[in-house]
C-alpha cells in the first residue's frame, strides 16, 4: 500500500513540476515574443512618425515658398498700382498749381498724360501676368481700380488734349474729378485688403 501511495505522490508531484515548468516556459516564450511584438511596432511606429515628419517639413517647405512668391508679386504689384493711381489723379487733382502761360499748360497735360498712359501699362502687365497668383478677391478689386484709371485716361484724352479745354467739364463728365477721389480712397482700401490677406497667410504658417 505505501508503494501504491509513493508512487502516485511522485506522479502527481512530476505533473506538478511539470506543470510548472511549462508554466515558466509559456511565460518566457510569452515575454519573447511580447518584446518582439512590441520592437516591431515600435519600429514600425518610429517609422510612420518619421515619414509624417517628412511630408510635414516639405508642406511647410512648400507653404514657406509659396507665401514668399506671394509677398514679392504684391510688393511688385502694388509698387505698380500706386504709381498708375497717382499718376491717374493728376489727370484731374482737387487742386492743382498750373502755370498761367498756356504753351507751359499744355506741355504739363501732356506730359501728365503720357505718364498716366505709360503706367497704366506697365502696371496692367504686371497685373495680367500675376493674375494666377492674386487673391480672386484682390484680384477683382485691382482690376476695378484699374478700369478707373483707364477711364481718367480717356477722359484727359478727349476734354484737356484734343479740346485743350482748361475749364469745368459738361455736366456729364464733371464727375472725373470725383472719380480721381474714389481712385485714392480704393487705393488705400486695396492696401488694407492685401495687408490683412497677407497677415492671415502668415500666420497659418506658425
Amino acid at each position: 500500500m505505501d508503494n501504491i501511495l509513493n508512487v502516485v505522490g511522485g506522479f502527481l508531484f512530476s505533473i506538478g513540476s511539470a506543470s510548472g515548468i511549462l508554466y515558466a516556459i509559456t511565460k518566457w516564450y510569452g515575454n519573447v515574443i511580447a518584446d518582439k511584438l512590441s520592437q516591431k511596432y515600435a519600429h514600425q511606429l518610429s517609422e510612420e512618425l518619421e515619414k509624417y515628419k517628412t511630408i510635414l517639413n516639405r508642406k511647410l517647405y512648400i507653404n514657406q515658398k509659396h507665401f514668399d512668391l506671394e509677398l514679392s508679386i504684391y510688393k511688385d504689384l502694388m509698387g505698380g498700382v500706386i504709381e498708375m493711381t497717382e499718376s491717374s489723379y493728376l489727370l484731374f487733382p482737387r487742386m492743382d498749381m498750373l502755370p498761367a502761360d498756356k504753351d507751359a499748360e499744355i506741355k504739363i497735360w501732356k506730359s501728365r498724360y503720357e505718364k498716366a498712359t505709360e503706367q497704366f501699362n506697365v502696371t496692367s502687365e504686371v497685373i495680367f501676368k500675376n493674375a494666377p497668383f492674386i487673391d480672386k478677391k484682390i484680384y477683382n478689386a485691382i482690376l476695378e481700380l484699374r478700369n478707373k484709371c483707364r477711364g481718367q485716361i480717356i477722359s484727359f484724352q478727349n476734354f484737356r488734349i484734343e479740346q485743350n479745354n482748361n475749364g469745368h467739364l459738361d455736366k456729364e463728365n464733371d464727375k472725373v474729378w470725383d472719380v480721381s477721389m474714389e481712385i485714392v480712397e480704393d487705393r488705400n482700401k486695396l492696401i488694407e485688403c492685401i495687408r490683412a490677406y497677407l497677415s492671415k497667410q502668415e500666420l497659418l504658417l506658425e
